[in-house]
């Protein structure tokens, strides 16, 4: 575990992705026609995420960074990190405080890279109330209308994207093996790679661990400018298009997608189901060069 900040905080705001690049199709095509090619495909394949009989629901915040947006009513509130700006002891406490006056029955919370004084000695000195902090730990809840769900929370690597705490070399495996499979919800700072990321801005490694543990729901953010929701899925389809983003295969994977594609729409309603998936969820509330902008909070249903 590694705690550097590189060039410096304001190098690391200016060069840092806000959105996806969006070039007309021909430029996309001209510049890498699989990868391109492959992004259009897999934005057209629309998967449901998986529903249960039982539902809970679970509001997901990330990246507040001060700020205390409007969080709508759920069974569970998880924030995903860099709740301050500066990480101190008094900026954690209030925004603990902030968290404590919601009136959410379970509310859950990771690290983020901004937040030093949660990965100091004095955490267990903040006043926490009903508030679970996870940091490489698990939580099981058991809800009135019968569920038990598991949720697993760590910081883990940003990447060398953004600044300050915890930033690994891309090469570098933080995540192997690390989380137990039984995770329902896995809460983390940093995307996985290709996934809610801006463009490939996300951990490759973190990516694999999800093909391992495959949770019903991940959270995250950091990444400001890979908002969003998403059904990932583990599949033929989805391992043909990492692969393609890789840089590790061209046009026969591009086919093979294309082959899957069309029998995941010949497909009847019980085989699409039976498909194993993952909602993930980039749950950042700011986003914007200098963080001007601000969104909801997301909600999910599990």
């Amino acid at each position: 575990m590694m705690f550097r900040s590189d060039n410096g905080g304001l190098d690391a705001i200016l060069k840092r992705p806000e959105k996806k690049p969006n070039p007309t199709f021909w430029q996309g095509f001209f510049s890498s026609p699989w990868r391109h090619l492959a992004d259009l495909l897999y934005e057209k394949r629309q998967v449901e995420p998986r529903y249960h009989t039982h539902p809970v629901s679970i509001v997901c915040v990330s990246d507040t960074h001060n700020n205390e947006p409007n969080i709508p009513d759920s069974d569970v509130l998880v924030h995903a990190g860099d709740l301050t700006q500066t990480g101190t002891m008094e900026e954690v406490q209030r925004n603990l405080d902030w968290l404590q006056s919601l009136p959410h029955p379970h509310k859950i919370i990771i690290a983020g890279n901004h937040d030093f004084a949660l990965l100091s000695e004095d955490w267990r000195s903040l006043r926490w109330g009903d508030i679970v902090y996870l940091q490489e730990a698990r939580t099981k809840i058991r809800f009135a209308n019968g569920r038990t769900i598991n949720f697993y929370g760590e910081l883990g690597g940003t990447c060398n994207h953004g600044n300050l705490l915890f930033k690994y070399h891309p090469h570098e495996d933080t995540w192997n093996d690390k989380n137990p499979q039984e995770v329902n919800v896995f809460i983390t700072h940093a995307p996985p790679k290709y996934h809610l990321d801006v463009d490939g801005y996300g951990s490759d490694h973190l990516l694999k661990e999800l093909w391992r543990i495959r949770p019903r729901l991940h959270v995250f953010g950091h990444v400001h400018g890979g908002y969003g929701k998403q059904v990932m899925t583990f599949d033929r389809f989805e391992a043909a298009y990492e692969q393609i983003r890789r840089g590790h295969a061209g046009i026969g994977a591009l086919l093979k997608m294309c082959y899957y594609y069309a029998a995941y729409l010949l497909s009847p309603a019980a085989m699409k189901d039976a498909i194993p998936r993952t909602t993930l969820v980039n749950a950042a509330i700011v986003g914007g060069l200098r963080d001007e902008l601000r969104r909801e909070p997301i909600k999910v249903f599990i």
